[in-house]
């Protein structure tokens, strides 16, 4: 699996490079700009936070685009490699790049940190950790559901895969949170947890003007949503070796 990982690393080596490049320099703008315009703190966090996102997003859509590529490739069905490889691969190796991008994220905050000792909120880095926990959790449970539509569209014998696809995620995303919203209806999975923080602004509140609070885990949505994956994880690889064709 890790030569999966390496040879799908260098085949979008460029891009991800790229990525992470074009988001430090992006950063380097935020930060300028709120030099020169003498911008809250909150506002630009909230545009460096932005930007990470956005970036994370990238990630995770050339995860699907890479999956989608192996599913097509008639070399990589010659290889000897377990069925459950080919899906796995592409997440893992999403998986450390999320984690990368979050750790440049946290160097970048731990500078401001120090140039700047009053601008980030009170607990920021505990409530920092407990979201990042949640994002990560959250991003692998979208990208397990995108490679589970991914397949399903192409183990079925119908020209219209994009829309195969995205009716497929809507249903499982309508399925998840409807069992979820009926067995714990006062909790929130890991995706919802991530951005339920309030930020607060205000010189009132504390010596640095703003304020950070929010709930760190339920463990109810997360167990529903880890046997949701690991269902879904399972059902990909059995249509993946039983289904989906060249």
């Amino acid at each position: 699996m890790l030569k999966l990982m390496k040879y799908d690393f260098r085949r979008n080596r460029d891009q991800i490079l790229g990525l992470y490049a074009v988001t430090l320099l992006l950063e380097a703008v935020i930060w300028i700009l709120a030099e020169v315009y003498h911008w809250e703190n909150l506002s630009m966090l909230v545009l460096q936070a932005v930007t990470y996102f956005s970036a994370a997003i990238f990630l995770v859509v050339l995860a699907c685009r890479t999956y989608s590529t192996n599913l097509k490739s008639y070399g990589r069905k010659l290889l000897p490699l377990k069925t459950y490889y080919t899906v796995l691969s592409p997440l893992l190796l999403n998986l450390i790049l999320l984690i990368v991008l979050i750790a440049l994220g946290m160097l970048h905050v731990a500078v401001y940190g120090w140039v700047y000792p009053d601008i980030l909120p009170t607990d920021f880095w505990y409530i920092a950790f407990i979201s990042v926990l949640n994002l990560l959790g959250a991003a692998m449970v979208f990208l397990i559901a995108l490679t589970f539509s991914i397949t399903v569209s192409y183990s079925l014998p119908f020209r219209s895969k994009v829309w195969i696809g995205i009716v497929t995620l809507f249903v499982l995303n309508l399925i998840l949170g409807l069992v979820e919203g009926k067995l714990f209806p006062d909790s929130g999975g890991w995706m919802e947890l991530a951005f339920r923080y309030n930020f607060t602004s205000g010189e009132y509140l504390n010596p640095n003007g703003i304020e950070a609070a929010g709930k760190a885990f339920d463990i109810g949505p997360a167990l529903i949503e880890t046997v949701f994956c690991l269902i879904l994880l399972y059902t990909s690889t059995w249509l993946v070796k039983k289904k989906v064709e060249i």
